[in-house]
């Protein structure tokens, strides 16, 4: 695993890539940081996190994109498997790089509150733990998206599938809105969340069958379900949608709670989408 993390970090430093990536988040929470703390007078770096997670939409698709869907196109996956590392290893290497590249700017950010304590007074328990928070909601997002490219051999193709998987995320409660608003919109986006899960379902264990069938179950379930029990589709839908709203578990730490109930979700959502990748390349592998 240690091979494959220092081939991908210095990957990343090889061409301009890596300090584009760190210069860009810099930038944007440097940028919420003035406007929010040094503008608005406000001494609650929490609130310049929260703002900044908007970043995450264009520098996560960016940042995973290449990370499996590369070693397809370029046909060297192959030569990762001939190595005596397991697929978990490639995987786990693969993704701590990812996240090095994610933390890097993060620590520079964590001289912040330094700053604006100069200027007022700052809760920095509840500034270090947003940061740390925000940390794991790029880890999670990140884990998404290497299961995203995994999916595919073209990058272009996984950083607009990651894009959207990224928006549909962030912008999780007007979707939730939609639904409770209308059973026949929980029924046209069960219809879509049936067709994802058949996709993913046969880029995991590369059965049409096996994907066909589940989704035509599932898909005759959610119209019994709407003729019969409409409410009962709009409250299940409700919360399926709620379990992917990952932005919203930053909530308590906007307000300086700590919420170690999201804090194990979003470890939870990565090693959930780190094992789904392992199973996705491993299908390959045998194919």
């Amino acid at each position: 695993m240690k091979a494959v993390y220092n081939k991908e970090l210095k990957s990343f430093f090889t061409t301009p890539m890596g300090m584009i990536f760190i210069a860009f988040m810099l930038l944007v929470v440097g940028l919420y940081t003035w406007a929010i703390n040094f503008i608005q007078l406000m001494p609650n770096f929490e609130y310049a996190l929260y703002s900044a997670t908007l970043v995450y939409l264009f520098f996560i698709p960016v940042l995973t994109m290449r990370s499996i869907a590369e070693e397809k196109r370029n046909r060297t996956e192959q030569l990762l498997f001939s190595a005596p590392v397991t697929v978990a290893d490639i995987v786990l290497g693969k993704y701590f790089a990812m996240l090095t590249i994610l933390a890097i700017p993060l620590v520079i950010t964590a001289a912040y509150p330094l700053i604006i304590s100069m200027y007022g007074a700052v809760n920095f328990a509840s500034a270090y733990l947003m940061l740390f928070a925000f940390f794991l909601l790029g880890a999670a997002l990140t884990a998404i998206g290497m299961f995203i490219s995994s999916m595919t051999e073209n990058q272009l193709i996984a950083a607009v599938l990651s894009l959207a998987a990224m928006l549909m995320i962030y912008f999780m409660n007007s979707l939730i809105n939609m639904v409770n608003s209308s059973s026949i919109m929980a029924l046209s986006l069960f219809t879509v969340f049936v067709v994802v899960f058949a996709i993913v379902v046969y880029s995991m264990t590369n059965s049409k069958n096996l994907a066909v069938i589940l989704g035509f179950v599932l898909e005759i379930a959610v119209v019994v379900l709407y003729s019969m029990f409409p409410e009962m589709l709009i409250t299940g839908f409700d919360a399926m949608l709620s379990s992917f709203a990952l932005f919203n578990r930053l909530n308590n730490f906007y307000f300086g709670m700590l919420d170690l109930g999201a804090l194990a979700y979003y470890l939870s959502v990565c090693a959930l989408f780190v094992l789904f990748t392992v199973q996705s390349i491993e299908k390959r592998r045998w194919s």
